[in-house]
């Protein structure tokens, strides 16, 4: 919310289902002279495939790249009214998040670090930091079945959702 660009002040609102991103933005200030344009850049795993992008119902050129762990798809949109609309479809990729507890003024950092996800041709390798002893649990979502490794269990949670447990 309130993102400056010009001499604009603009909005974003983001909405991701099962293989599709929308993106609303909405110009605040009406009075701004003529059009803002901005280039967006979202994230998907790098796994996925961006399949087509639309900018207020019409096709929209683009171009991916991969930034790290993520594919960033590059949209140049021109707001030339109130509210543009721009949704992008994509066969999904792997997304690992990780859960933290509640937050505890002063404590010290326990938690799971995720270093760094990388897709390749025969799966997703994760690469992990946490302290010796300690039992972790990561989130998957993921279209492909997922094997398990020594010291770690995965469990099914829904259709496409998997937890990963391990010390």
């Amino acid at each position: 919310r309130g993102v400056r660009t010009g001499n604009s002040t603009i909005d974003f609102k983001l909405v991701r289902t099962n293989g599709e991103m929308r993106i609303s933005v909405k110009k605040r200030d009406q009075k701004a002279a003529g059009p803002t344009k901005v280039i967006l850049a979202p994230a998907v795993p790098a796994d996925a495939k961006i399949k087509s992008v639309s900018i207020d119902g019409k096709k929209a050129s683009f171009s991916s790249k991969l930034i790290g762990d993520v594919q960033q798809t590059e949209i140049s949109v021109e707001l030339s009214k109130q509210t543009t609309e721009i949704s992008i479809k994509y066969s999904e990729g792997t997304d690992v998040y990780y859960a933290p507890g509640p937050l505890v003024a002063g404590a010290e950092s326990s938690g799971l670090r995720i270093i760094r996800i990388q897709a390749r041709d025969n799966g997703v390798y994760l690469w992990l930091e946490g302290m010796g002893g300690r039992n972790y649990s990561l989130r998957i979502k993921s279209p492909s079945a997922l094997l398990t490794t020594d010291s770690a269990s995965i469990t099914k949670v829904s259709t496409g959702e998997y937890q990963l447990d391990f010390i």
